[in-house]
């Protein structure tokens, strides 16, 4: 398989997905602990074969308890990323199940969700550390699914597309982003300025790196590594100082793990990985930054397919 068809994969699996109404679980009652616990954010898919892909947003606490829908539709709604304040969410979505991706807004309770920009097949938003600015990725499938790194306003406004790449992310400082791309024949990690100027490659593998986040204090990288391009199962999660040195592998079995986040203090990752399943349907996993200590979060699969897109909300 191709490093094309393998992204053109992956993007086909990112755009199935959208959403307008809202609808919320009654959630189980909270403890004092809770308030000690963190919180995160994940993207649940139920599928009915062909076309019938259903995505709700759900928050969880990190032990597992207070699992809770805070939004759904008839299609859905997923990826979604608090405002570095914790106020708003931003979420992907789609109005039917074949038509194309929006960005949307919301409130962090699920309520008042309002489409955030026209632009179409579109995925994996972040923030900016200050809440001013979005990054985020456009694909075109009418170019067997290239995809460019885009930013804009956090009101939607000048929308700008910067290079060719995907999953591109913010310093800590707001001054760089982060991102893959596989313009050289192999998709590897790189730098840019907010710009799109001074781009910097960090890798050089035969590998096919993905997801790349980078530690709050900026020093280090973790991102999902696929070894062999015909088993999703060497897809694993590594480590890396952010000058390309270090490497260290943290997850290592015959299972998916992928989509690595780091915790806002930077001591734990949040990430999913179909182990413990016979049907290979991930689940939300957390670990200690070395890859220690891992814990299931989620347990989704009695209702749906899958849990994805881990996020964690910002510690305020």
């Amino acid at each position: 398989m191709t490093n094309s068809n393998i992204l053109k994969t992956i993007a086909l699996l990112l755009l199935i997905i959208g959403g307008i109404s809202c609808k919320k679980d009654s959630a189980p009652e909270s403890t004092p602990d809770d308030e000690n616990l963190a919180v995160l954010g994940y993207s649940n898919l139920r599928w009915d074969g062909g076309d019938n892909h259903y995505w709700s947003v759900y928050t969880i606490n990190s032990d597992g308890s207070n699992d809770i829908k805070i939004i759904e539709s008839d299609i859905g709604l997923k990826g979604q990323e608090w405002s570095p304040d914790g106020t708003k969410i931003l979420v992907c979505g789609m109005e039917t199940p074949t038509s194309q991706s929006f960005i949307y807004i919301m409130n962090a309770d699920g309520s008042n969700l309002q489409k955030l920009s026209q632009l179409t097949d579109v995925v994996s938003t972040r923030w900016s550390p200050d809440g001013t600015k979005i990054t985020f990725t456009k694909f075109f499938p009418e170019q067997n699914y290239r995809s460019e790194i885009w930013i804009m306003n956090a009101d939607g406004s000048n929308q700008v597309s910067l290079t060719e790449g995907q999953g591109s992310s913010f310093f800590a400082n707001g001054t760089k982003l982060i991102y893959t791309s596989d313009k050289t024949g192999n998709s590897e990690i790189y730098t840019c300025n907010v710009d799109g100027t001074n781009q910097q490659k960090l890798t050089t593998t035969t590998g096919i790196e993905l997801n790349v986040d980078i530690s709050p204090d900026g020093t280090k990288l973790i991102y999902t590594l696929q070894t062999s391009p015909t088993d999703i199962n060497t897809w694993e999660i590594y480590l890396k100082n952010m000058d390309g040195s270090n490497g260290t592998k943290l997850t290592n079995n015959n299972y998916l793990d992928e989509q690595p986040r780091w915790s806002p203090d930077g001591t734990q990752i949040a990430f999913i990985s179909s182990r413990g399943s016979a049907i290979q349907k991930p689940e939300v996993y957390i670990m200690n930054a070395d890859g220690t200590n891992v814990k299931k979060v989620t347990n989704a699969n009695g209702r749906s397919n899958s849990a994805n897109t881990p996020t964690w909300k910002p510690n305020l």
